[in-house]
């Protein structure tokens, strides 16, 4: 996994990213299995209040499970520029498919799609959208070729995870837009089209969704879960009570009671639309420490480290890479090209 920030204003696009590849597996702790078995049958499947084993479905080991890192490496350029375009892509997930690596798939894309817009941003048009759903089509094939589809009515749990964001300006628009590529998923979002502004992520971000949603995914799943479980045993408890009244039954929940679609917490409160240069810099900055910092002190090893990578993207003047992006050997150095100087 990694971290992928791209903050888009009026002034500028701001791209960042972390520069660790971590490979996850899906691991089941043996110890969160033995609740299924029987100490007292000689540890045998547990059986419900009709005979049956509680654990029926592969779902439920499936549930049980998580994804733990097992390989790293650090030092991964996953920020690269859109050849002369005022553009730039990042990519979270697996850096190899079909045997390539992804940066050289992305390469290829720039001199077979990208270049040909070049000599001058502007001399055809293009929008950062057809950009997206072009290398879309691109890297898909490769996917493909790796991780086929599954046959109907099959999971596709084991097809590994593989993201890019693709921001900047299109060739006939003043404000930049912003493109979120899901190739598992095989699907183009855009998130921030030309002229709506805001921050969007990829990989994993929990510690900054705390800080930008007010809590993250992951705990809204859990306090869901929690709060409808307490409401069901409150109407047991309910029901049991009014049964000597001669109620037997309450009706069920009506939809009205979803109150989980509109979270009203409190939260990081910012004009994006009016973030400076400077200011999208340090923003996109801050959010990636916090990711990388917050890991440092976890107990489960970090899936985001390693140096900071961060571009800004201007209208006129094209893609800046504003972090030191070298190949070094003692104190000789050399820009790596994809990402520019």
């Amino acid at each position: 996994m990694t971290t992928l920030i791209v903050l888009s204003s009026r002034h500028a696009v701001v791209m960042g990213s972390d520069s660790l590849v971590s490979t996850p597996k899906r691991m089941v702790d043996p110890d969160r299995l033995w609740r299924y078995f029987d100490p007292d049958e000689n540890y045998k499947l547990k059986l419900d209040s009709t005979g049956n084993p509680v654990l029926k479905e592969a779902w439920q080991v499936l549930d049980e499970a998580e994804f733990v890192p097992y390989d790293q490496s650090q030092f991964a350029t996953k920020l690269f520029k859109l050849g002369d375009l005022p553009a730039g892509l990042m990519f979270t997930g697996i850096s190899v498919v079909d045997n390539r690596a992804v940066r050289s798939i992305v390469s290829e894309f720039v001199s077979h799609e990208v270049v040909g817009h070049g000599a001058g941003v502007h001399k055809s048009p293009y929008t950062i959208e057809e950009l997206a759903r072009s290398f879309h089509q691109r890297i898909r094939t490769y996917y493909e070729r790796d991780f086929p589809p599954p046959a109907p009515g099959q999971p596709d749990f084991d097809r590994p995870h593989l993201e890019f964001l693709v921001a900047g300006y299109d060739s006939d628009k003043a404000d930049p837009t912003v493109a979120r590529i899901d190739v598992g998923a095989d699907r183009v979002m855009i998130p921030f089209p030309s002229g709506r502004h805001g921050v969007s992520f990829a990989g994993q971000m929990d510690w900054i969704q705390r800080i930008v949603f007010g809590t993250d995914n992951e705990n809204k799943a859990r306090i869901q879960e929690r709060s409808q479980a307490l409401l069901m045993q409150y109407r047991e408890e309910l029901l049991a009570h009014l049964k000597p009244q001669g109620v037997t039954s309450l009706p069920e929940p009506s939809g009205q009671l979803d109150f989980f679609n509109n979270w009203d917490l409190n939260r990081l409160m910012a004009r994006w639309g009016d973030f400076s240069e400077q200011s999208a810099i340090d923003c996109v900055n801050f959010f990636l420490r916090t990711m990388i910092d917050a890991q440092n002190f976890d107990t489960r090893l970090p899936t985001v480290g390693g140096n900071v990578h961060i571009a800004v993207i201007r209208k006129a003047t094209g893609f800046h890479p504003v972090t030191k992006e070298v190949w070094r050997h003692g104190s000789h150095e050399v820009q790596i090209p994809e990402v520019g100087q």
